[in-house]
């Protein structure tokens, strides 16, 4: 069982992911498929304590594959990347200016 994410990121937000270099931050931690904590132990590598993170460069890149072992786990992971989601068109949406300039008067 596979979730697919495909995200079609606007021009505005490819130009903030650009100019702010947003690509390498962490939208979602995952948990790996028991198929592949099971290949990775055959082949002596370890697998990570708190799984693999998806990044925003996985999203630009193109269709993104999450393998999942039940239905149910592809459920549950999808309401998590659809959070997920969410909180990364806040994070680029603010990211967009800096901001009016603040003064202080001590």
């Amino acid at each position: 069982m596979e979730v697919l994410t495909i995200v079609r990121f606007s021009v505005f937000e490819k130009a903030v992911i650009r100019r702010r270099r947003l690509d390498d931050f962490v939208v979602l931690n995952r948990a790996p498929d028991t198929l592949h904590v099971r290949r990775r132990k055959f082949l002596g590598l370890a697998v990570p304590k708190h799984g693999y993170e998806l990044l925003v460069r996985d999203l630009l890149d193109g269709t993104d594959r999450h393998a999942c072992d039940t239905p149910m786990h592809a459920k549950a992971y999808e309401r998590a990347l659809r959070q997920g989601l969410l909180r990364l068109k806040t994070f680029i949406d603010g990211n967009a200016d800096l901001g009016a300039d603040t003064r202080y008067r001590l």
